[in-house]
């Protein structure tokens, strides 16, 4: 597909350890680059979905997913926008082609992983008009919630990204027991 000009939201596991707002260890970022390198060498407009440790559903600063916003970008080797879903709109109204910006913690927001269909509908259908496609490079923390389950029915074609599919080609070598 031709990615220029489009806005791809990415869901991937930048769930890392921070202490003191500095990450204590990088692997999970790392492991998300080539994902949004190839989309940002496309000409997207990247907006990538995390999570960060179990706030339930409120804000926590400790789990804010800034700290990892500055990490992403040494890796990238580029600057990382930033903003929290309710204003991320005006964000990628603005952003230039081959940008990426860096959403909070999808987790400070309860419908995130709500058990009431209707506000994890909502949820979704905010996530989903910030978009044009979506990709889940989250193999590792596929679980019910609105951001991997729910999102990705949202759009027409949903595709898995680089990391899920290493992973999916690593599990297809085991064998039966």
């Amino acid at each position: 597909k031709n990615l220029e000009g489009k806005t791809v939201l990415v869901v991937t596991n930048l769930d890392v350890p921070v202490k003191d707002a500095q990450v204590q260890n990088n692997f999970r970022i790392k492991q998300a680059v080539p994902t949004i390198k190839y989309l940002l060498e496309q000409g997207a407009r990247v907006v990538v979905i995390s999570k960060l440790g179990r706030p339930g559903g409120e804000y926590d600063d400790s789990l804010s997913l800034m700290p990892v916003r500055f990490e992403l970008g040494k890796l990238l080797e580029t600057h990382v926008k930033f903003a929290h879903v309710p204003t991320s709109r005006n964000s990628i109204i603005f952003m230039e082609n081959g940008e990426v910006l860096l959403l909070e913690n999808v987790r400070f927001h309860p419908e995130e992983e709500s058990t009431k269909k209707a506000e994890r509908k909502k949820f979704v259908e905010e996530l989903a008009e910030l978009a044009d496609y979506y990709v889940n490079d989250a193999f590792a923390t596929y679980r019910p919630s609105a951001s991997t389950v729910e999102l990705a029915e949202a759009f027409k074609n949903p595709v898995t990204g680089l990391l899920v599919e290493k992973e999916i080609e690593e599990l297809s070598k085991l064998e039966e027991p």
